[in-house]
């Protein structure tokens, strides 16, 4: 199972994370121009941007399969990038569908919405770098859980060493 979501703890923490990046995405798209407020640009970006805080997890199923130790940096760096791209498709893919969505709410008209989409042409190489950015934050993970379990591998040692001291002692 994955690491953040064996936890509940881990996995709210990870949430209310994407709900901040949704957060600062819908404040640089009310801050750029006119056409698009902060509570129209919060209902706009934020579900979407917590769908894909749940796609990029799957860069932890990339990392271990392309370990750092083991793989050439080409063949790390195509697999990441092939995964971004089609995880930033399922993103853009899940946009589009969330603001045909929002087309029949009363709330929001067509233009406003084609204010939106002209603000979006940022949101590929935004994905891209976030499931990058996701990818490192995994590969730190693995590091971490293969240092503890290093860890306990050397303690039970350590105790097998001091049982077979006293056993050694034991025996004169």
């Amino acid at each position: 199972m994955h690491p953040i979501l064996a936890s509940g703890q881990r996995r709210l923490l990870y949430l209310a994370s994407w709900v901040l990046i949704g957060l600062l995405f819908a404040v640089a798209w009310s801050a750029a121009g006119p056409g698009v407020r902060f509570p129209g640009a919060l209902a706009v970006v934020v579900p979407p941007s917590v769908f894909y805080g749940f796609v990029c997890l799957s860069a932890w199923y990339v990392c271990r399969a392309t370990p750092l130790a083991a793989r050439s940096a080409v063949r790390i760096l195509g697999t990441h990038a092939g995964a971004a791209v089609v995880a930033t498709a399922l993103w853009m893919l899940v946009w589009e569908g969330w603001l045909r969505v929002l087309v029949g709410s009363p709330a929001f008209d067509a233009g406003v919405l084609d204010a939106y989409r002209a603000r979006s042409v940022v949101l590929p190489a935004a994905g891209v770098l976030l499931f990058w950015f996701s990818g490192m934050l995994h590969y730190l993970l693995i590091a971490f859980e293969t240092a503890r379990r290093a860890e306990a591998r050397e303690l039970g040692y350590e105790v097998l060493a001091r049982e077979a001291e006293l056993k050694a002692l034991r025996a004169q």
